[in-house]
């Protein structure tokens, strides 16, 4: 197992609140560490990233719809997330209802 996928779990990117946006809206992400040497693409990785998140597997591989989704699941998704400003928090959190609809 490469260094960085042991370290992954404890990059703070995970717990921001925007994350949850920017890992369910995309159709790919790709990651790249400190030196910007590509580790792997969300596709590649489905698996490291929903144990990490527990955002469904489905979701992040595009294949379950957001809306299949219950919204108290959406909300643990979104428990324990950290933003700079309290108006953050409430549009991150209105992010993952709101693009249930969109996606």
């Amino acid at each position: 197992t490469p260094v960085w996928r042991e370290n992954l779990a404890n990059c703070r990117w995970f717990t921001r609140g925007w994350t949850l946006q920017e890992l369910i809206a995309p159709a790919d992400v790709y990651f790249f560490d400190r030196h910007w040497n590509m580790l792997f693409r969300k596709s590649e990785g489905i698996d490291v990233l929903t144990s990490i998140t527990e955002i469904d597997r489905g979701v992040l591989g595009d294949s379950r719809s957001l809306l299949s989704i219950s919204v108290a699941q959406r909300m643990s998704w979104a428990s324990g997330r950290v933003t700079t400003r309290v108006e953050d928090e409430a549009y991150c959190r209105l992010g993952i209802y709101m693009l249930a609809r969109f996606l």
